[in-house]
């Protein structure tokens, strides 16, 4: 079986590395199903994708998500089956037995999957092959708290792992004991699905780790491809320049960055330890002269595009091994050249969404609007963007929709999103609150936000006819 002829099944249709992938696969030939009950999940709607499967969604547990994807595996025949989030990354572990009857997987053992996931296991394995990390503690009683908060002016408050964790927030800030206790005690009730407690001891116990503040502008991630020898054969580097929220959030634009041998070395060693193989993207805060692993992601990831664009076909790599061409990919990997012109990165539309809202709320003043305008179109022949893409831009317009139509479903989330609109710390300066707006001029903001987003779509419409 080659690599192309096998079909390959995408999940998680909303993230922008699911999209990157369909269209990387695609590209080499690869029939691609998309599988997502979401009608405004952009990947569904790409050119790249040639059929759309409904599936139950994760919220409702990785059991019916596993007897969806035997019944699937069983109509259908062998597809490649990868994962593109943590939820995917464990279901292929956990069940690697029974899927493994119907798909073509290259996934590492369930143990393997359960140390990368969560980060209290992570670090441990990190610490081992000479990785740094953020100093971290792991209170199990409230009590604790008042000792931490002593060693440290602020602390991020975050989930062990994002593994089925019920309400996906990335974390908290804290610099007051009360802040802390409000915090702790919020993730500490959050939850997890019962499959992975079983597996997962005291996972329900979030982390407290120290708050750098390097974390707003100097966060590097290495990305790459390792196969079954622990060998890395491919990789890449970005520096994350702005993610919403702030200080524990999703990565929204990113620059080019130069790799640095001394941390794929370590990262060599972390995956030989721990025996795991695929893509994978690691994240490292620079601080006080010292890199600091903060996570490790075994799947597809957001920026996913930027490396495919610059060379790294990380997609295409994941194809070839699932179906037993590692060879094939180690000479694809050896004979790749990384292209020198894309050197930055955004999800545009979500950039242009939240910069909407730090209009629309004055939380976000003209000069920094902008400035991040003009970093969008500073170089257009150098950018790659997450959705946007000439000869197929439905799924882009299928984003903007979902923007909205979660604003208009969840009025009281949008409000509150008015505190969280993205800051991020460019070498030429961040951005800052403008004065406070009074309700009516919120109103009328709206309106016209509203009446230019209209006006978009008829000129997205007519363009596309």
């Amino acid at each position: 079986m080659t690599g192309s002829k096998t079909p390959a099944l995408l999940l998680m249709a909303e993230y922008n590395g699911t999209l990157a992938a369909a269209r990387c696969l695609s590209q080499h030939g690869t029939p691609v199903t998309v599988a997502t009950a979401n009608l405004l999940a952009p990947s569904r709607w790409s050119r790249a994708v040639q059929r759309v499967e409904s599936c139950p969604g994760f919220s409702e547990g990785p059991g019916k998500l596993a007897e969806w994807l035997l019944a699937f595996g069983a109509r259908n025949g062998k597809h490649v089956l990868y994962p593109t989030c943590d939820e995917m990354a464990w279901l292929l572990a956990h069940y690697n037995a029974e899927l493994s009857q119907y798909f073509c997987l290259y996934s590492p053992a369930a143990e393997t999957l359960r140390t990368l996931l969560d980060k209290r296991h992570l670090y441990e394995a990190a610490a081992a092959a000479g990785l740094a990390t953020p100093r971290t503690w792991h209170p199990e009683t409230e009590q604790e708290l008042a000792g931490i908060l002593e060693q440290v002016d602020a602390c991020l408050v975050k989930p062990r792992s994002q593994t089925f964790f019920r309400t996906h927030a990335k974390g908290g800030h804290a610099t007051s004991l009360s802040q802390l206790k409000k915090l702790w005690k919020q993730y500490r009730n959050s939850g997890y699905a019962a499959e992975i407690t079983r597996e997962i001891g005291d996972l329900d116990f979030p982390m407290i780790q120290e708050y750098l503040p390097e974390a707003d502008s100097a966060v590097t991630s290495i990305s790459g491809f390792v196969i079954r020898s622990g060998q890395i054969i491919a990789t890449r580097a970005s520096r994350k320049v702005l993610q919403f929220p702030r200080r524990a959030g999703v990565g929204l634009c990113f620059d080019s960055a130069e790799v640095d041998p001394r941390l794929v070395d370590q990262l060599a060693a972390l995956c030989r330890n721990i025996g795991y193989h695929g893509v994978f993207e690691a994240e490292f805060i620079h601080h006080d002269g010292r890199d600091l692993l903060i996570d490790f992601n075994p799947r597809y990831f957001g920026q996913v595009g930027f490396d495919i664009a610059r060379g790294m076909q990380l997609p295409w790599l994941a194809q070839l091994c699932a179906v037993g061409n590692e060879k094939e990919a180690q000479e694809f990997a050896r004979l790749a050249i990384e292209s020198p012109r894309p050197s930055y990165f955004a999800d545009s539309l979500a950039l242009r969404w939240h910069l909407a809202i730090g209009a629309l709320f004055g939380t976000v003043s003209a000069q920094e609007r902008r400035k991040w305008h003009a970093w969008l179109g500073a170089r257009p022949d150098h950018f790659v963007d997450a959705v946007v893409r000439p000869g197929d831009m439905v799924p882009a317009l299928v984003a903007a929709t979902s923007k909205f139509w979660y604003a208009v479903r969840h009025p009281r989330g949008f409000w509150r999103s008015r505190h969280t609109v993205p800051h991020a710390d460019l070498r030429s300066g961040g951005i800052h609150p403008s004065k406070n707006i009074t309700r009516s001029q919120v109103i009328w903001r709206a309106f016209f936000v509203l009446l230019g987003v209209v006006l978009l779509g008829i000129l997205a419409h007519v363009t596309m006819a």
